[in-house]
């Protein structure tokens, strides 16, 4: 996707999401957690950082962590996500 769409286009990034899901089941968690985090870096990219499937990726990135038992972390990125979409959506 990369070389077809180029990097700052959302798919190219919705697409990195992807590959971190399947590798995150087939427990190559560490090229995981790489492709997502490529994946929010080209999606900011693409959209800014307030968009709403940058929150999705939070929440699938959040995911990850609580099964590779890192819980801190997971709760940054779930309150990330929180943020953006009380900032979306409002308080209610």
């Amino acid at each position: 996707n990369e070389r077809t769409r180029g990097f700052d286009h959302p798919e190219t990034a919705l697409g990195y999401g992807n590959l971190a899901l399947f590798s995150h089941c087939y427990g190559h968690n560490r090229q995981a957690l790489r492709y997502m985090h490529r994946g929010h870096y080209l999606l900011r990219l693409a959209t800014g950082a307030d968009h709403p499937d940058i929150a999705a990726l939070f929440i699938n990135t959040a995911m990850m962590y609580l099964d590779l038992r890192q819980v801190k972390l997971a709760l940054t990125y779930l309150h990330d996500a929180l943020r953006i979409d009380k900032d979306l959506l409002g308080e209610d």
